[in-house]
């Protein structure tokens, strides 16, 4: 399996994900519980792209599922974390944490379809490096896009959701393509008695 499969269905599964997540948000005020229901979907997207890379149907449903799962808790934990310690969302090191904290989430929960605490550490740190870079990166993208701060409008908040999807999946996938890679050369090595 080539590591680069697994960072190229990461990065678009997830920024799909992240823009389906991103449309949400501005949709929130209008649509309520249909905004709500596609933003914790969105992570069924990006589990899927990742349970496609491996070409395992029983772990794409489970990814799906846990994807699922993780969004709503990141998503959750950002918002906890956007709305206690952000002033005017100008700050980049609260908008770090909300990356660092959400993707934390997503990496950890994908990582129980492996299961093994190394499988564990490495997504979830994968996830928050990924997401909180994600984050960082899109907000400066959007100061070069859009002159403005964080969250300018539907198309600037659209735009970060999937930067950070795209760069926080590919973290993932990357994470994912090495453990699988490093697993099937083990099982491949011959055994010496």
């Amino acid at each position: 399996m080539s590591v680069t499969r697994f960072v190229l269905f990461g990065a678009v599964g997830f920024g799909i994900g992240g823009t389906v997540a991103g449309a949400c948000w501005p949709l929130a005020f209008v649509t309520r519980g249909a905004s709500a229901l596609l933003f914790i979907l969105s992570g069924a997207v990006g589990g899927a792209s990742l349970g496609l890379a491996l070409g395992d149907r029983g772990r794409t449903i489970k990814l799906v599922l846990l994807g699922t799962l993780g969004f709503t808790l990141g998503g959750i934990v950002a918002l906890v974390i956007a709305f206690g310690f952000m002033s005017g969302s100008e700050e980049y090191g609260a908008r770090g944490m909300m990356g660092i904290f959400g993707g934390a989430m997503v990496g950890a929960s994908l990582a129980f379809a492996f299961g093994g605490w190394k499988r564990i550490v490495v997504l979830t740190l994968a996830g928050a490096v990924g997401s909180g870079a994600g984050v960082v990166i899109g907000a400066f993208a959007l100061q070069g896009m859009f002159g403005a701060g964080f969250l300018v409008g539907t198309s600037g908040t659209i735009a970060l959701y999937a930067i950070t999807g795209i760069i926080g999946g590919a973290a993932l996938g990357a994470a994912l393509g090495y453990l699988e890679s490093r697993k099937l050369t083990a099982e491949q090595r011959p055994r010496v008695r």
